[in-house]
């Protein structure tokens, strides 16, 4: 249980060092210049030092500008120069570990888009296997504007149109026969 709550972080000048996982968190988020999760390079402990250099003699100038008191001396850790060789294994296992971070990258794209496709395929399933939509048989209908009307149903204008045009067929019938019936009468019979 100890080991997992330790990590493993990377001071600037002091260089690896095992702490528990909030602090180690923490000294990396809060200190870039100084904690890391990878080993520092060469380059940069140099430019980290000189920049420290700088900066405290920065203030120990403007300190006596003021009239205060010098700040502390600058403590620098005594780091043992790595031989060359060291410093070439050193390089090529942070060389190592950016290329271990990408293939990682790359792996965790390739998990999440297999995932996506995973959900993706759940859906479509979930999808086929639920029922249609149907009509909801208890919504209310529009109802149909006043210009509609039952099919079958003639219109009391339509009703009257018909008894007259019925009443005139009618009296024509008659005329025709009547008149059909007084020619009869003015001819002779025919043999």
């Amino acid at each position: 249980m100890a080991d997992s709550m330790m990590k493993r972080a990377y001071h600037v000048e002091t260089g690896a060092k095992e702490m528990y996982a909030v602090d180690a968190n923490k000294a990396v988020a809060e200190h870039p210049d100084e904690w890391a999760w990878l080993p520092f390079s060469a380059s940069e402990r140099d430019n980290y030092r000189a920049a420290r250099i700088e900066r405290h003699k920065k203030e120990t100038e403007e300190a006596a500008a003021a009239g205060l008191p010098p700040p502390p001396p600058l403590v620098l850790a005594s780091v043992v120069e790595p031989t060359d060789a060291k410093k070439s294994e050193m390089d090529a296992d942070t060389k190592a570990r950016a290329e271990a971070a990408e293939v990682v990258r790359v792996a965790e794209e390739k998990e999440r888009k297999e995932q996506e496709e995973v959900q993706k395929v759940a859906a479509a399933k979930a999808l086929l296997q639920s029922p249609p939509p149907e009509p909801d048989p208890n919504e209310r209908r529009p109802v149909p504007p006043p210009e509609r009307r039952p099919v079958g149903r003639p219109t009391n204008a339509e009703m009257a149109a018909r008894a007259a045009a019925e009443k005139a067929a009618a009296e024509k019938a008659a005329a025709d026969k009547e008149a059909a019936d007084a020619e009869a009468r003015k001819s002779p019979p025919k043999k």
